[in-house]
């Protein structure tokens, strides 16, 4: 497939559901392979090749037996299919066994984790990973995927994290969320510190309502000394990050809001959207063209 250089770069931010659609998340990503540098994915899931050989299906249903099963070989699916266009980076904060509630299946450590995903021909400086609020209380770690790269001599640093869900309070403020906030820009400080970084895009599911304070200290210009940083969502006016898949789309009170995506001052958009069409998952890609 022929990728175009340009001077912008594209970025893909997208919570892919555990691979409950694999045809047509990797039909949406190979119509935009062309023109995207990065993908920043959450939820993918791994386990070892050998496992669902011998358990003899990848697929893992939850309790709710009408919904799509996750598949648990996501990571080796994206690997199958894009490996000859793009660098692949996994990482998972931790490994649990999964049962399959319809046929009793136990899927030994299975990642559910992120992806950095990033073409070959682009000119990458420095890739990492990061734990958030790790040791914190009844939460699970979460990770940071990085990478710095440069185009036109400027260096920019794009960055992605899956945000801490928590059952009784799923998209609200929570000590846990004010801390993963902190941390995360106390991260990019010594990234741009250490990497020379002139650009800075992040951006994810961070389970954050528009309103949350964990969200807003996301563009504390003290904390980075890289901002302030506008949140796109705000910018763009968008009133829904998830599509008609999510099991609580329309409910009444329900946020609609999930993913974000965060640009330093002097980042120049040219085009986002929020792909609300696209039934792949339950949470719409959000697209960013940028220079």
């Amino acid at each position: 497939m022929t990728h175009a250089q340009t001077d912008h770069s594209q970025v893909i931010f997208w919570n892919i559901w555990g691979h409950r659609h694999p045809n047509a998340l990797h039909k949406f990503m190979q119509q935009h392979a062309p023109t995207t540098d990065i993908f920043c994915l959450t939820e993918v899931t791994d386990v070892a090749l050998e496992v669902v050989g011998q358990v003899g299906s990848a697929l893992k249903y939850g309790h709710d037996l009408l919904e799509k099963p996750q598949h648990v070989d996501g990571r080796a699916q994206l690997d199958a299919e894009f490996q000859g266009e793009y660098h692949h980076l996994y990482a998972s904060s931790r490994r649990s066994d999964w049962k399959c509630e319809k046929y009793g299946r136990i899927f030994p450590a299975v990642g559910f984790g992120s992806s950095l995903m990033f073409r070959h021909d682009l000119q990458f400086i420095a890739t990492g990973e990061n734990l958030l609020c790790e040791g914190w209380q009844n939460i699970r770690p979460r990770i940071v995927q990085w990478l710095v790269y440069e185009k036109n001599y400027i260096r920019y640093l794009v960055a992605h994290f899956h945000g801490i869900w928590i059952a009784d309070n799923t998209k609200g403020d929570d000590p846990a969320r004010i801390r993963q906030s902190l941390e995360f820009l106390r991260l990019l400080k010594l990234i741009v510190s250490q990497q020379a970084v002139d650009k800075i895009v992040f951006g994810g599911d961070f389970n954050l309502d528009i309103k949350t304070r964990a969200l807003v200290l996301l563009k504390d210009q003290r904390r980075s000394q890289a901002g302030p940083f506008k949140n796109l969502i705000e910018e763009f006016a968008i009133n829904d990050t998830r599509t008609t898949e999510y099991r609580k789309y329309d409910w009444p009170e329900e946020s609609m809001h999930a993913d974000h995506v965060f640009i330093g001052p002097n980042v120049q958009v040219h085009y986002f959207n929020v792909l609300n069409n696209v039934r792949a998952s339950d949470h719409a890609p959000l697209v960013v063209r940028f220079t």
